[in-house]
């Protein structure tokens, strides 16, 4: 097999020093030596650094945490409601006399007091302080929901990077290998055996593969803009990315090897009834809603017990006179007296039209809505999980069947390319071979990629993202399976 002769070298350890960036034609047309280097000055990323990194930038993420600090500072303002409320007074009067009251009032008079109201029991209040509190609590579990969805979002679009970085690198061998074989037409026409239309024609495909690299390399920086805003940094940071050996990688979920899980139908089917209870236990989404459900359940028990429940409140008032004039006045209150009031007092309305049998039909209502949106996310949830397996039973087995296909179409390439040397097939057998074996390539790195970015869309499924999982937790969550498939 003859090796590919490009045009021209690059050596990208040598073009980083030097500060030269080759635009996209260049780039189609040369090959680089060391190109490796072209990554070295970027940062090492791998899934775990990409859930860190969203965790912390992502901008929706950041949304989320105000609406729930919110959340929290409403639960706090009612909660203010139940201590004690303290104010200040203070007021001057000024009365301009004509006639002979004036020695039973004075003209100028100010004073100052206190008043302190306590609430004993209000069950409104209460009941207020008590919802805002589930409220709270709902959108914490909220805010979970909102981290995994980032989390879920990130970690597809960190493998569709890799996927796009993996499909560049075909398309490039691709190129490479139809240059070689232009350089074999030229040599078939040198000795006879063709003529010059074969070169032609190889001459036309570089130049479309050329084309199909630069849209490779165009779709590898967007799928890197796209992974980047959801981390939340700068768009165009460059990564160091470990490659996935489509032909060699194993597989692991909680530290097991894949195949594990698929030793038997049995197994597979544990294994799956086990994850989807799990999976709809750990849900943040039904945490949330029951949350919400607690708070109008509240609400609804306050307006039934509004009819026969009074508000009782303690109160304190001192009032203390710090300005007369005239300062001897007859009005019993002179210079620096003062008085204070202390007292209970207990309310309770009879009657407020018809308000308070709408307003516990309007809160059972509002029971009645959350507890069928509970049943709907419910079947949401199961139909996620269940089609997480779906997927995964569809793109894991795939893989093997991809590879193998790959495997021959590029043993059936190598022969039809060396009978092609040696003047036995035609042009258009070549063609069909390297076509074949281009898109089983390409097949092979779709198939991997898409069966981890299938898991990665169950671990979302199960409120479980294993990259930020310590091993006692993926070992407790493994053993409690295992228990599982060994007991039913």
């Amino acid at each position: 097999m003859l090796i590919s002769d490009p045009l021209f070298q690059i050596n990208a350890k040598t073009a980083i020093e030097i500060g030269y960036r080759p635009d996209f034609i260049i780039r189609a047309n040369a090959a680089f030596i060391n190109i490796d280097a072209i990554d070295a000055a970027s940062e090492d990323l791998h899934l775990g650094k990409v859930f860190e990194l969203s965790e912390l930038n992502n901008k929706n993420l950041a949304i989320n945490k105000q609406q729930i600090e919110t959340s929290l500072r409403e639960m706090q303002v009612t909660r203010g409601s139940l201590y004690p409320q303290v104010d200040l007074n203070a007021d001057y009067t000024q009365i301009d006399y004509d006639g002979g009251i004036m020695e039973l009032f004075p003209e100028g008079q100010a004073r100052a007091g206190v008043s302190v109201n306590q609430m004993l029991y209000d069950d409104h209040k209460i009941s207020n302080y008590r919802f805002t509190d589930r409220k709270y609590e709902s959108a914490e579990y909220d805010g979970q929901t909102e981290r995994l969805n980032i989390l879920s979002e990130a970690g597809v679009a960190y493998y569709d990077y890799l996927l796009a970085r993996s499909l560049y690198q075909i398309a490039r061998s691709n190129l490479r290998l139809t240059e070689g074989n232009l350089n074999i037409a030229k040599m078939r026409e040198e000795v006879g055996h063709s003529g010059k239309d074969e070169v032609y024609r190889w001459q036309a495909e570089v130049a479309g593969q050329k084309g199909i690299l630069i849209t490779s390399e165009s779709s590898v920086e967007k799928q890197m803009v796209t992974l980047n805003q959801l981390m939340g940094i700068n768009q165009d940071k460059g990564w160091r990315v470990e490659e996935i050996d489509v032909f060699k990688e194993e597989f692991f979920f909680l530290s097991t090897e894949i195949d594990n899980l698929f030793q038997s139908r049995n197994t597979y089917e544990k294994f799956k009834e086990y994850v989807i209870q799990f999976g709809l236990d750990s849900a943040p989404e039904l945490k949330s809603i029951d949350k919400n459900i607690e708070g109008y359940d509240i609400l609804l028990g306050q307006r039934k017990r509004s009819y026969f429940l009074p508000v009782v409140g303690f109160k304190f008032n001192y009032d203390n006179i710090f300005y007369n004039d005239p300062e001897n006045s007859n009005t019993g209150n002179s210079f620096g007296s003062g008085g204070y009031y202390l007292g209970f007092d207990a309310k309770l309305p009879l009657f407020e039209g018809s308000s308070k049998i709408y307003d516990v039909k309007r809160q059972e209502a509002f029971l009645y809505e959350l507890d069928r949106q509970k049943a709907l996310i419910n079947e949401l949830l199961e139909k996620r999980l269940r089609n997480s397996f779906f997927s995964i039973e569809s793109s894991y087995p795939n893989i093997m069947f991809r590879r193998e296909a790959a495997e021959n179409t590029n043993k059936n390439l190598d022969l039809v390319r060396e009978k092609y040397v040696n003047g036995i097939v035609n042009i258009t057998d070549l063609l069909v071979a390297q076509s074949a074996n281009f898109v089983a390539e390409q097949a092979v790195a779709v198939a991997v990629h898409k069966f981890l970015m299938d898991m990665i869309l169950l671990q979302r499924s199960i409120a479980f993202m294993e990259a930020e999982k310590s091993e006692e937790e993926k070992t407790q969550l493994l053993n409690d399976i295992n228990d599982y498939i060994n007991k039913n």
